[in-house]
């Protein structure tokens, strides 16, 4: 059996992976930024009737961002600097504000970053 043109496909299948490869990390980012959204909901009682406001600084401080890049691994982190978070976090009955968003939004995460992979491949 033979294929004519294979060289040609695997180069483009090739350039596809490398293509997406340097997409990922936006892809990861624009994922994790659902969980970031949600964590900012639920800090300011949307989600709940608890409401963790007094300044607006700590809903602020939460953020997405690159935690590890490497050829073929992207992991993201949604966290915040302000050192009161934990105490904010802790207190909570209902199990504060970051915990929660990760639970209510890792499966919407994950189906975008797989769609959008699948979609990207399909290009």
């Amino acid at each position: 059996m033979h294929i004519t043109g294979i060289t040609k496909v695997l180069a483009n299948i090739n350039l596809k992976m490398m293509a997406i490869t340097g997409d990922m990390e936006r892809i990861a980012l624009n994922g994790g930024r659902l969980i970031e959204r949600r964590a900012k909901e639920n800090i300011s009682g949307k989600n709940s009737h608890h409401r963790h406001i007094v300044t607006g600084n700590l809903r602020n401080s939460i953020d997405t961002k690159v935690r590890k890049k490497t050829q073929t691994v992207v992991q993201i982190e949604v966290g915040t600097n302000v050192t009161y978070a934990i105490f904010v976090e802790a207190r909570d009955k209902t199990g504060g504000f970051l915990r929660p968003a990760l639970f209510e939004s890792k499966k919407q995460a994950l189906d975008y970053i797989q769609r959008t992979v699948a979609g990207e491949i399909l290009l």
